[in-house]
């Protein structure tokens, strides 16, 4: 199929499947945030976490996630995918949300002057709880895994997979450099996505699409 063809398909159910995951992502992750159940422990930073400066202008890497996160759904080609984007992209919200709730977490954050004005508003939008496993590293880990499946039958597939592992370590960074998470609430979240991304029943050859391929060039 075509790269040119591959300017977004089903884009109603896109959509759809798009407010229902934003809602069943942010509704309970911040209803978690404002109403706690039990108390939260806080995650102590590792010598590789202090080792990173604090840099409120990170915020920016940071939120660069959430323009990632739509790539992969708008070149979805195939109605079972973006099925199984939308189903995996779920469960990683649940597993995420029991462990907020039943194992709640926090992070400790600098008490500094919020100067940067997208890093004052990641504070005002996203408290210190629900740290581990950090969600920020699953959706980016995730959006990383379907943009380089997307893309592997590409001649230039590797520069895309570059080019998404230089990203994702960015926002990596930034996360830390924030004081958003600890590398341990990364490693989880990033292993999460992982075991839904390389479920068996989902990496078997018949359970996706193709992904992208490069136009065939016609016969003369």
């Amino acid at each position: 199929m075509s790269i040119r063809m591959a300017m977004p398909s089903l884009w109603r159910v896109k959509l759809m499947w798009g407010v229902a995951l934003t809602v069943w992502i942010s509704l309970p992750y911040h209803l978690l945030q404002h109403y706690p159940l039990l108390p939260a422990w806080t995650m102590t930073p590792t010598v590789f976490d202090d080792a990173i400066p604090f840099a409120q202008w990170m915020a920016w890497p940071y939120l660069s996630l959430f323009v990632m996160l739509p790539i992969a759904p708008f070149f979805i080609q195939e109605p079972r995918d973006v099925r199984r984007f939308a189903i995996d992209f779920a469960l990683i919200g649940l597993v995420s949300h029991v462990a907020f709730l039943v194992l709640p977490t926090q992070i400790e954050r600098p008490s500094v002057d919020a100067s940067d004005p997208l890093y004052q508003f990641v504070l005002s939008t996203d408290g210190p709880r629900n740290a581990c496993p950090s969600l920020h590293a699953s959706m980016t880990v995730y959006s990383a895994l379907w943009c380089g499946f997307l893309i592997r039958h590409h001649r230039y597939a590797w520069l895309t997979w570059i080019g998404v592992t230089l990203w994702t370590l960015a926002i990596f960074y930034a996360t830390i450099a924030t004081r958003q998470h600890v590398l341990v609430d990364l490693l989880a979240g990033a292993v999460l996505a992982l075991l839904v991304f390389f479920r068996p029943e989902r990496i078997h050859p018949d359970a996706m699409g193709a992904g992208l391929r490069e136009r065939p060039v016609d016969a003369p």
